[in-house]
């Protein structure tokens, strides 16, 4: 076979012959490895793709980058499944509507909700996974529209102290509802926010 191709070569200038050639020693590659991966399967039907590519790791890498097509259709079937999780929008919602109620119903000031604290509160492992699947639109919608940036935090904090200090019928003060919230001084750009309350709440 290979004297055979030599000579078919010699009556091909030389860049052409180079580009025979590759094409040649491709479709020949091509071939055996096929029938390599082909052996290999048969030798393993019950393998996983995983199994069958570090049974024989040459031949995986050499038809990825080949051959790649082909190797797609002689492959089996991938054995990777759903996350159960991802059939479970409904129930996942009724546990972050639960989870929400129970942080913002808390005793004390405020704690932020976002997406660790619902988990958290839910019981939900892996929550920046979870509840923000795309796979799950109940439940990212829901978490979307009532997790908290840390201004809407730090509001929130704001009118739960002017609300429990005016329930004490203590004087309101920007400084003293900024102590109360648990406001840096920092944060000055509460103060517009802070006064602007205390007055409706008069």
């Amino acid at each position: 076979m290979k004297n055979l191709i030599n000579r078919y070569f010699m009556s091909f200038s030389a860049s052409s012959t180079a580009r025979v050639r590759t094409y040649v020693e491709q479709a020949l590659g091509d071939l055996r490895y096929r029938q390599r991966w082909l052996a290999l399967t048969a030798k393993n039907p019950v393998a996983t793709r995983t199994e069958l590519s570090l049974l024989d790791s040459t031949c995986h890498k050499w038809l990825i980058k080949n051959d790649a097509d082909w190797l797609e259709f002689n492959r089996p079937p991938s054995k990777k499944v759903a996350p159960t999780w991802i059939d479970s929008d409904d129930e996942y919602l009724q546990r972050i509507v639960n989870a929400i109620n129970q942080i913002r119903n808390t005793p004390g000031r405020p704690k932020q909700i976002t997406v660790f604290s619902i988990g958290k509160r839910a019981g939900i492992t892996k929550p920046y996974t979870r509840l923000t699947s795309d796979k799950l639109p109940k439940t990212k919608a829901f978490v979307a529209a009532n997790t908290e940036t840390f201004e809407q935090w730090q509001e929130r904090k704001i009118l739960w102290a002017i609300q429990q200090m005016r329930e004490r019928s203590e004087i309101l003060t920007v400084n003293k509802v900024r102590q109360a919230a648990c406001i840096t001084y920092k944060e000055r750009k509460f103060d517009n926010f802070i006064l602007e309350h205390i007055k409706n709440s008069e």
